[in-house]
């Protein structure tokens, strides 16, 4: 019987800078804090989001994490 030891560890994502087809897992996502102003009071506060950096160019790219 076949059996999953770790289910979907890795995921794909392209770079809209380069190109490049990147293969990522968990322990290479960074995350950071985009500056926003509230539509509200005009206050500033941070968004938080997950990056990886490509290495073939070194741009940044967002992430879209679902869990």
């Amino acid at each position: 019987m076949i059996k999953v030891i770790r289910p979907r560890t890795r995921r794909n994502v392209e770079c809209i800078n380069c190109g490049a087809i990147l293969s990522y897992e968990d322990e290479d996502i960074k995350q950071g804090t985009n500056k926003a102003i509230s539509s509200t009071d005009f206050q500033k506060f941070g968004v938080p989001y997950k990056y990886i950096i490509c290495p073939e160019c070194g741009q940044e790219i967002q992430l879209v994490v679902t869990r």
